[in-house]
């Protein structure tokens, strides 16, 4: 996601400074998180752009290649992340408090592994929902300002 959004938003159309989606996680819920570094005058649209990506992932098949991308980036990240005392201690507790035992690295890479296109299509309708989502901003705008497209209403 962040990749897709970070071409789109800032390399094609320079609409912000920075571009990115993280994915915070806890045992009962978690968040897709998007920010964007822009200016008033770009906030709309770069808005747009961002549920035009989402809608896009509900709609349509990913194009070939980018699940294997995405797949070979988180497990490297993964395998990464254990060189670190800290990053494998926290996994250790993960583990425990949301699985009540340790999943061993081999298992996490076979479900990453596992994972198909129609998979992460039906997650995004799940997820993606417009109901659901929350928007902050950060800066002198307008609460009027907000409400002037479709996106955004009251």
């Amino acid at each position: 996601m962040s990749s897709r959004l970070f071409q789109e938003i800032r390399e094609n159309r320079g609409l912000a400074y920075s571009v990115y989606s993280y994915l915070p996680t806890y045992i009962d819920t978690g968040l897709v998180v998007v920010y964007a570094g822009t200016n008033e005058d770009s906030f709309q649209e770069v808005i747009e752009l961002v549920f035009k990506e989402f809608n896009q992932l509900k709609k349509e098949p990913l194009k070939n290649g980018e699940l294997e991308t995405a797949k070979e980036q988180l497990k490297g990240n993964l395998l990464l992340s254990l060189e670190s005392s800290d990053n494998l201690m926290t996994r250790l507790a993960k583990n425990e408090i949301y699985f009540q035992s340790y999943l061993p690295v081999g298992v996490i890479l076979k479900g990453i592994d596992g994972v198909k296109k129609e998979t992460v299509q039906q997650l995004a309708h799940e997820i993606f929902d417009e109901q659901f989502f929350c928007l902050t901003v950060l800066g002198p705008m307008n609460g009027n300002d907000l409400y002037n497209g479709r996106l955004l209403r009251k």
